[in-house]
C-alpha cells in the first residue's frame, strides 16, 4: 500500500505513557510503553494521522468525540477501559458499543484489538455475533465487519506494525477500496488547488453564465459538482489495483446487488432522492397509474431540462419482472396470468407464450431492463416504444426513487433513438447474393 486512505483513532486509558522518554521500570508499564512505541513507529513511517482518547470512563462522552472525527478507518481499541486492570462487564459493554458506534458514524474502518487481554476478544466477538444474529438480515453488514475487518494483538506481540499493515491489505476488497480513497485524497490535492481564485471573480462569472442558461441553482450545483468531480478523475487515471486471484471464494450477493444498484443509480442516504430537480435519468412510482405505467424514466436531455426548452418531459413507462418461477402456459388457461405476460400476448393458437419467447421478447429491442431498481429492489422493464409527454410530477402522486447514472442512461437514450431513427432499406438483390 502507498498511503493509508484516513485517518487512526487509538482509545486507550494509558497511551500517554508511549509519550515518556524512558522506559518506566514496572513489568505492566514496560509491556505499555513498548507496545505504544511500536504503533507510533507504525504511524510515523507509513504516514498515519492519528488521534488519541484516553478518557474512557463514560461510553456517552466517547460516543460524543467519536462524532468529532471523519475518515477513521483504523480503530485501535484497548479491552480494559475502565483502569481496573482487567476486563469486566462494564468494559465489554463498552467495547460492544465503540464498535457499533463507530460503523454508524464511520461507514467502514479496521479494527485492531490491542489489549493485554487479547484472548478475550473472541468471547466478546462470539457474544456481539449472537446478538446481532437474532436479525442477520438487518446487521448483515456488522456481522460482515466481525468476520472479516477485526484482529487482535497482545501488548507483548512484537509484530503489531506488521499485523496491522496486513489487515489493511489482506483482501483484494481491502486493497481496491483504500487505494481509491488514497487516490482520491492524493487527487484531492493536486487537482483542485490550482483553481482557486484569489484576485478575480472568474467563478462568479462563470456562475451568472450557467444561471442565465440554466433553469434552477439546482441545475447549475448539478453542473458545478460534475465539472469538480471531473478534475479529480484526471488525476486519478494512474492508480492502479492489484490483479485478484484466479478462483473467488464466492460470491455474496448482497453484495453484488449493492454494487450494481450503488454504480447505477443515485439516491440519498435515506434511499429516496429529493424531489427537486427533475433530471435526466429520474425514475418515479406512480402508486395510482396503471399496470404498465407504474414507474416511469425521464429521458428528456439534461442541455433541454436545464435550458427550459423541453416544455416538459420525455418518460418511457415500466413495470416490474414478477415472474413466478414455475410458470407455465397451460396453468394459466382458466385464471389470470402475471402481468408481464399478458403484456407479452399470446400465440396464434390462443395460448399464452411460453417462458422461452417472453424472454427473448424481453430482451430483444424496444424493451430496456434495469436490474434491482424498484421501490422492492426488483428489475423494472421499460418500454422505449411507450414514450410520452408530462408536464409536471406532482409530489402527491409520483415519488421519486431514484436517477439513473452514466453511462446506464446514455445506453437508454441511445437505444431509444435507436428506435425512432430506424430507417428500412428495401432488399433489390437475393439473399445469398453478399454471401463469401
Amino acid at each position: 500500500m502507498s498511503i493509508f486512505p484516513g485517518n487512526v483513532l487509538v482509545i486507550d486509558d494509558q497511551f500517554n505513557i508511549g509519550y515518556q522518554p524512558d522506559e518506566p521500570e514496572g513489568l505492566s508499564q514496560k509491556t505499555q510503553w513498548n507496545n505504544f512505541r511500536r504503533l507510533r513507529n507504525l504511524f510515523d513511517h507509513n504516514g498515519f494521522c492519528y488521534s488519541v482518547i484516553t478518557d474512557t470512563k463514560d461510553i456517552n462522552d466517547i460516543i460524543k468525540k467519536l462524532k468529532k472525527y471523519q475518515n477513521i478507518r483504523l480503530l485501535i481499541l484497548d479491552l480494559d477501559l475502565d483502569e481496573s486492570g482487567e476486563v469486566e462487564e462494564t468494559d465489554v459493554r463498552m467495547v460492544k458499543d465503540i464498535i457499533l458506534a463507530s460503523l454508524d458514524i464511520f461507514g467502514y474502518y479496521f479494527l485492531a484489538i490491542n489489549s493485554s487481554y487479547s484472548d478475550q476478544w473472541e468471547i466478546i466477538k462470539n457474544e456481539l455475533l449472537e446478538e446481532l444474529n437474532a436479525d442477520p438480515v438487518a446487521n448483515h453488514r456488522k456481522i460482515h465487519f466481525l468476520n472479516n475487518f477485526c484482529i487482535a494483538l497482545d501488548k507483548t506481540n512484537a509484530e503489531t506494525e506488521e499485523s496491522i499493515l496486513k489487515l489493511l491489505s489482506d483482501k483484494f476488497s481491502h486493497e481496491l477500496i483504500t487505494q481509491f480513497e488514497a487516490g482520491l485524497n492524493i487527487a484531492r490535492d493536486k487537482a483542485l488547488s490550482p483553481f482557486l481564485d484569489f484576485t478575480s471573480s472568474t467563478w462568479e462569472q462563470l456562475y451568472k453564465i450557467l444561471r442565465e442558461d440554466m433553469d434552477s441553482k439546482e441545475h447549475v450545483n448539478l453542473t458545478l459538482n460534475n465539472f469538480l468531480f471531473g478534475l479529480l478523475k484526471q488525476q486519478m487515471i494512474g492508480v492502479n489495483y492489484s490483479v485478484p486471484p484466479d478462483a473467488p471464494a464466492g460470491v455474496d450477493e448482497n453484495l453484488q446487488k449493492s454494487i450494481i444498484k450503488s454504480f447505477n443509480y443515485l439516491s440519498n442516504a435515506n434511499t429516496e432522492l429529493d424531489q427537486h430537480p427533475v433530471w435526466t435519468g429520474n425514475i418515479y412510482y406512480a402508486e395510482n397509474g396503471q399496470e404498465a405505467e407504474k414507474y416511469l424514466l425521464v429521458i428528456t436531455p439534461e442541455c433541454d431540462i436545464a435550458q427550459a426548452k423541453a416544455g416538459g418531459f420525455t418518460v418511457v413507462s415500466g413495470f416490474e419482472l414478477d415472474f413466478p418461477t414455475d410458470y407455465k402456459p397451460e396453468n394459466y388457461k382458466d385464471k389470470e396470468p402475471p402481468f408481464m405476460v399478458k403484456f407479452a400476448g399470446k400465440k396464434a393458437n390462443g395460448e399464452w407464450k411460453p417462458k422461452s419467447e417472453i424472454d427473448m421478447l424481453y430482451k430483444g429491442m424496444g424493451y430496456y431492463i434495469l436490474l434491482h431498481s424498484s421501490l422492492n429492489d426488483k428489475h423494472l422493464i421499460f418500454d422505449l416504444r411507450s414514450a410520452c409527454r408530462r408536464t409536471d410530477f406532482p409530489v402527491d402522486q409520483f415519488k421519486l426513487i431514484l436517477r439513473v447514472n452514466e453511462p446506464v442512461i446514455t445506453d437508454i437514450t441511445d437505444k431509444y433513438s435507436a428506435i425512432y431513427n430506424r430507417k428500412g432499406i428495401p432488399r433489390l438483390v437475393p439473399k445469398g447474393y453478399t454471401k463469401l
